[in-house]
């Protein structure tokens, strides 16, 4: 991406379009996304609402589930119609909305009978949810009630912006004690949608139509839509999942895409039932509630969207746990708590609430490892000196009797670290180890991994942050270690391995450094502060910038004396500038005198001689190790088996199983003791036999033009090359080409124009053990035409007619031209003058561009050929 300003000008004559001419696509399902983008516009502070929520959750999240419990949420339906009857068009009945509870009671308990349609691959990755739900008992004044409004707003349909302006704030009953839902037919052609926690207090909730509530027969439309799973699908949005399309591909499972492991990366949504579906290299999980699959084809929530729905419901959303409108009126208390915090270091106090319902008058507690153990105060005050996870119980009584709660491991008393030495490096291919943490506050762009040359001139994973291509300046993204223990150290500093390219003086990016030794719940001012030329290890690049060599980064080193003995974590913090790339690796704490030779992990594993039942492994000297210690095991296994390698750095691994897949690590003993040991490397994965070997994923033809075209995949660097065969398809032989591992794109030349073209490819895994994965399907491509007419005259062009659309624009722009045209350019720049994307459209009349990671504003639309430059204002929302 080119980010030099250039001015163009010209005369704009844009052709408007009939309809009929845009390209058809697959029907928006979910009006999520759209009616979030709209929310953002009138609320400014709802984006910085909801990266705090993202920031809780996954902080939540990253101490482990803390119970077990079943949640039950009250729901209250209001019906909105048109003056119909009951049981009428949109005045749906009351056994329609019970039909609609009884799946997701189903659903989210997985206990829906179409569990069995899921497939095996994906069984251990179900969950149950142990989340219910009731229609309300009692309404917000301790009345009774079923739990289903009626309203007749005599409207044939409604859109979202009445919806959301008029019906939700003169209906909703409290979010805090409720989840409302909204049934009516809508006019936006959604089949529902949902607001995300964050949103404004008088539109929170789901909104489905009454076409796609409930279950048939009891709901009567029978369509692929009618089992109910609609309603499942938005009560995930409003319970923080995502689609599992969202973002595409990612590239690291925790932060991008629906930020869940265990979901499969999908491009785009899948529609129908399609069970051999695949993307992103991988089957889809078409079965997945948060796709966009019929009904009858969805059956399951994951287990990482489980604990993102836990996490929100002991979060934002951790006042429904208090609310009683699933209990009937009268009646003896139902006991509850809550506290002001639930992890804690030790010695500190931790202020109990009683929460309990139905008129309690005396209270009995049990704090297991508190002090004091117990008391008979409503509102008790507890201290708790010593590490552990602790249980609390409450016994709440009246003159109707008494009811008890126990919540187990509710209270975490944790200051415990790993002992130092501490080191880490990425090469193990984890970005967030346990007890590590990630704040991607804006869901933009944040630290992920990437393989680069590292500091110790090896191609490795390390972590890094693109700001080349992001476009947020000021934004922060962090990244938090685990505790460590600074016990024993008499000197500690910390050292770590940075390295960043400037775009330009006025593209400055920052790295700052907190600590905290709290456990986390404050960090002093930045320990380390350094942005723009002081951050910089390499000359300014106006191209995307990365390490090409050990040269390229710079070991920084911060004191720690202040916090002598204590238990700390680190915060690294990437200070967005839109400026250049920002590379972290091999993050040391110790001893100021020890810090010379940090033991790192083995990089560049690889096997050889590959024999039916036999393998060497190997991998590359690392500095400072006396030994080495292999971990291997099978694929399907869950079982390490350790091998010590006193000498040498390969290893003949015999007795290996000839049809089963393994995968092995390796780590550096840079010590007699064994105290002083790196991570284990990043995960290496080999087979026996040519099936073990994978096809390159997402493989396209691009910049196709009239003699020259370019064939490109995903790169896949532990390979030893690929192997590609092309030919014209009018033609029987092919022409074979190799390419080296580290590229990822060839470009054939000299070609014909107007001519088709047929290609395919294969990984070779292992060159010397002829280890291949066998070719792909063959794909095809056709040259651009060239126009006789204007062979060999000076033609000059007077306009370029197209219309943009849609604009204002969501997420993808479309341009379409009446005519293609040679050596066109298209380019998008803000309102600052700043290029924030360019690309060629040669012979191409229809072109889509991704601005979902575009900050909201106005920018400027340039396209431009030889002759002719025009221009038009576009609006992102």
């Amino acid at each position: 991406m080119m980010k030099m300003l250039r001015v163009l000008k010209g005369t704009l004559l844009v052709l408007l379009l009939p309809m009929g001419s845009a390209m058809a696509q697959n029907p928006v399902l979910c009006g999520t996304a759209d009616v979030l983008a709209q929310m953002k516009q009138s609320d400014p502070k709802l984006d910085d609402r909801m990266r705090d929520i993202e920031a809780q959750l996954q902080r939540y999240m990253s101490y482990g589930m803390r119970s077990g419990n079943v949640i039950t949420i009250p729901i209250v339906v209001h019906i909105i119609h048109n003056g119909d009857p009951i049981g009428s068009n949109q005045n749906i009945t009351d056994a329609q909305v019970q039909s609609q509870i009884d799946v997701l009671n189903k659903d989210f308990r997985r206990q829906n009978a179409d569990t069995v349609n899921t497939p095996a691959s994906f069984l251990s990755d179900a969950a149950d949810s142990k989340i219910e739900f009731c229609l309300a008992q009692q309404d917000p004044n301790g009345a009774a009630t079923n739990g289903i409004l009626r309203y007749n707003y005599n409207q044939t349909s409604y859109s979202t912006s009445y919806i959301e302006g008029t019906i939700k704030p003169a209906t909703i009953w409290s979010r805090n004690s409720y989840l409302n839902i909204w049934v009516m037919k809508l006019a936006d052609g959604y089949l529902g949608y949902s607001t995300f926690p964050g949103a404004s207090a008088n539109q929170d909730g789901v909104v489905v139509d009454h076409r796609y509530f409930g279950k048939y027969p009891l709901n009567p439309n029978n369509t692929n839509y009618s089992l109910g799973r609609t309603t499942t699908h938005e009560i995930g949005h409003w319970l923080n999942l995502l689609h599992t399309f969202n973002a595409g591909c990612g590239s690291d499972c925790a932060t991008t895409g629906d930020r869940v492991c265990d979901t499969p990366p999908v491009s785009a949504a899948n529609y129908g039932c399609s069970q051999s579906a695949t993307s992103c290299g991988v089957i889809s999980m078409v079965q997945n509630y948060m796709d966009y699959s019929d009904d009858a084809c969805m059956n399951l929530f994951t287990k990482g969207q489980r604990d993102r729905m836990i996490a929100t419901l002991n979060g934002t959303r951790s006042s429904l746990l208090n609310s009683i409108g699933c209990v009937p009126v009268n009646g003896p208390p139902v006991p509850d708590f809550i506290s002001n915090s639930t992890l804690i270091c030790p010695s500190e106090s931790v202020q109990f609430t009683d929460m309990s319902t139905n008129g309690a008058t005396s209270w009995s507690w049990t704090f297991s490892g508190g002090s004091p153990a117990s008391s008979s105060i409503q509102n008790p005050v507890v201290s708790y000196n010593s590490n552990g996870i602790y249980s609390v119980t409450l016994i709440a009584t009246n003159a109707n009797g008494s009811q008890n709660i126990t919540k187990s491991n509710y209270i975490t008393v944790d200051n415990s670290g790993t002992n130092s030495p501490f080191y880490y490096s990425f090469s193990s291919g984890v970005l967030q180890p346990a007890g590590w943490s990630l704040e991607n506050t804006d869901n933009g762009k944040t630290w992920e991994l990437k393989s680069t040359k590292n500091a110790s001139n090896n191609i490795a994973k390390v972590a890094y942050m693109n700001n080349h291509n992001y476009n947020s300046s000021g934004q922060e993204d962090h990244l938090t270690t685990e505790n460590i223990d600074l016990s024993g150290l008499s000197d500690p500093v910390l050292i770590f391995n940075v390295a960043y390219a400037q775009y330009s003086s006025q593209y400055a990016d920052g790295l700052k450094v907190s600590v905290s030794n709290d456990c986390g719940t404050t960090f002093d001012p930045h320990v380390y502060d350094k942005a723009g030329s002081a951050l910089a290890t390499a000359p300014n690049s106006t191209s995307e910038w990365f390490p090409m060599s050990a040269s390229d980064w710079r070991s920084d080193t911060v004191p720690l004396s202040q916090y002598l003995n204590d238990v700390i974590q680190f915060k690294f913090t990437n200070v967005n500038g839109y400026g250049n790339n920002l590379y972290l690796d091999d993050i040391h704490v110790a001893d100021r005198a020890s810090m010379s030779v940090p033991c790192t992990s083995p990089t560049q594993l690889s096997v050889s001689n590959v024999q039916e039942t036999s393998v060497v492994l190997d991998w590359e000297v690392v500095n400072g190790a006396l030994d080495y210690t292999i971990r291997a095991k099978g694929l399907t296994e869950t079982s390490w088996i350790t091998i010590d390698v006193n000498s040498g750095n390969s290893y003949q691994a015999t007795g290996l199983n000839n049809s089963m897949l393994y995968e092995w690590q390796v780590r550096s003993n840079c010590n007699a003791g064994g105290s002083n040991v790196s991570n284990y490397s990043q995960l290496d994965t080999f087979g026996l036999a040519a099936s073990n070997c994978n096809l390159p994923s997402n493989i396209s033809a691009v910049n196709i033009e009239a003699d020259k075209a370019t064939l490109q995949w995903d790169l896949n660097i532990s390979l030893d090359e690929y192997l590609i065969h092309w030919k014209d398809s009018s033609e029987s032989s092919w022409t074979e080409v190799t390419v080296d591992a580290l590229y990822a794109t060839l470009e054939l030349e000299t070609l014909e124009a107007d001519t088709k073209y047929e290609w395919k490819i294969q990984s070779v895994c292992d060159e010397v053990n002829d280890i291949t994965s066998g070719f792909s399907a063959i794909m095809d491509f056709r040259t651009q035409k060239i126009d006789s007419t204007n062979v060999g005259i000076d033609k000059i062009e007077s306009e370029i007619m197209f219309i943009a659309f849609p604009n204002p624009v969501g997420d993808i722009l479309n341009i379409s031209l009446e005519q293609p045209k040679d050596e066109l350019m298209i380019e998008i720049v803000d309102v600052a003058g700043k290029s924030v994307r360019k690309l060629s459209a040669n012979y191409s009349n229809f072109i889509t561009i991704n601005m979902k990671e575009f900050s909201k504003g106005v920018y400027m639309l340039k396209l431009s050929t030889p002759n002719i430059n025009v221009e038009e204002k576009i609006i992102k929302l």
